[in-house]
């Protein structure tokens, strides 16, 4: 997971190669909740006020789902599975996304500026006002299991 998320293991780094870096950047549009496609690369509609990609705090919590005989039976530990919940944080104040009146979708990147780098993941929802003195705050939760 350290080659895709950021601080996800403090004592080592993993960029993507040719990619930008690790997943870390939100960015909110103006899309109208347009589908959800496999192929999206990046968000319908950018706002266009001073209201840029934001970093994002990431938090993990690995654990390990064991059955009755994971540790006892299996010395080796090939039936035990691994789960890591990823949760990655970010906040967009209303004095630099002022007048954007119908904020209605979201993505999370590996690049700081717009355009450029690769989208990870792309959600819409109900539109949503932000004035100068409002914060909105996202959340994407990630949640990876072995089989």
């Amino acid at each position: 997971m350290g080659q895709v998320f950021d601080d996800i293991n403090s004592s080592a780094q993993y960029p993507l190669t040719g990619t930008g870096g690790q997943v870390k950047y939100m960015e909110l549009g103006l899309s109208g909740e347009w589908p959800l496609l496999s192929n999206d690369t990046n968000i319908r509609e950018q706002l266009q006020w001073a209201c840029t990609r934001q970093d994002s705090a990431i938090t993990n919590v690995s654990s390990h789902m064991s059955g009755m005989g994971c540790l006892l039976s299996d010395p080796t530990g090939a039936s035990c599975r691994a789960r890591m919940n990823v949760t990655a944080m970010a906040s967009f104040s209303g004095m630099f996304c002022s007048n954007a009146t119908d904020i209605d979708e979201a993505g999370i990147f590996n690049h700081p500026t717009s355009q450029q780098g690769t989208m990870f993941a792309r959600n819409t929802f109900g539109g949503v006002v932000l004035s100068p003195p409002d914060t909105l705050a996202l959340d994407w939760e990630f949640t990876f299991t072995d089989s």
